[in-house]
């Protein structure tokens, strides 16, 4: 079965708008699957969070994705906010959060529609919206803070796997393969914006972890960790000795301070390399 393209799932986006399709019939996550069904492709997942992880072969916030030309119609935009209570069990320990909603990108000025207030407005987005209570248009200033390509959808460019989620490649960059598109970048020509790393610990799973793991090796210590994406004791052990050394909190959790640590001893270490 060929995948539909990028534009062909954004008109099919903006058209169920004006079939007036109900959130009842649809949430956000079938949604995204009835547009790419009705363009002939195939997707079937389990929530906007099965999305999130297993759908995408590029992630980035938003204003990275406009940077590298990634914000393209047929993308998927999606709100990604820090675990609750509300987060399905399964998804609380992976260190990625929880991606409470998605929608897709179809470019600037494709509709226009009408606002909770009835207020007219011109749309960039098309989601399936509880709030709305129907497919509706959207605006990227709606709470979307990322970008994902889906590999179920031909967006007419070969996307690398692994672009970094906190900050853009270089062009020059290569990165490791990851599946999970949440990668490392090899050459160190950018330090990434650590900003937006989620925190990761024992039991955590998926990319994330990986790129803990792919850092961990690379500042030295003697780390030959797998780059399996699981949180496991030897991941645990390496964490805990690069904060004692580094005057941390050794307590085997990588939050903002031990990724920022990581991503300052990475870049010297890189640049170091030359």
């Amino acid at each position: 079965m060929s995948k539909p393209t990028g534009a062909a799932v954004a008109a099919r986006a903006i058209k169920a708008v004006a079939e007036g399709h109900t959130y009842q019939q649809m949430d956000c996550q079938a949604f995204i699957e009835y547009c790419v069904q009705q363009c002939g492709g195939k997707m079937d997942y389990a929530g906007s969070n099965d999305m999130y992880r297993n759908a995408q072969v590029y992630l980035a916030t938003i204003a990275n994705a406009k940077a590298e030309g990634k914000l393209v119609p047929g993308a998927g935009l999606l709100i990604v906010e820090e675990v609750s209570s509300k987060t399905p069990a399964k998804y609380r320990g992976d260190g990625l959060g929880d991606a409470t909603h998605i929608g897709f990108y179809v470019g600037e000025n494709a509709l226009t529609d009408v606002d909770k207030s009835g207020k007219s407005r011109v749309c960039n987005v098309v989601h399936s919206g509880q709030t709305m209570g129907r497919v509706a248009g959207s605006t990227l200033k709606n709470g979307w803070t990322h970008v994902m390509l889906f590999r179920e959808i031909d967006y007419g460019f070969t996307v690398a796997a692994g672009v970094q989620l906190g900050g853009a490649l270089a062009a020059e960059d290569t990165v490791k393969d990851d599946p999970e598109g949440i990668g490392v970048a090899a050459s160190g020509a950018q330090k990434p914006d650590v900003s937006q790393y989620y925190t990761v610990k024992r039991g955590s799973l998926g990319g994330a972890v990986r790129r803990l793991q792919a850092w961990l090796n690379d500042v030295g210590g003697g780390n030959t960790l797998a780059e399996d994406g699981q949180f496991g004791a030897a991941t645990e052990a390496a964490v805990r000795a690069y904060q004692q050394d580094n005057g941390l909190v050794a307590d085997g959790i990588v939050g903002k301070k031990t990724w920022a640590a990581l991503a300052d001893a990475r870049w010297a270490a890189m640049q170091a390399k030359g």
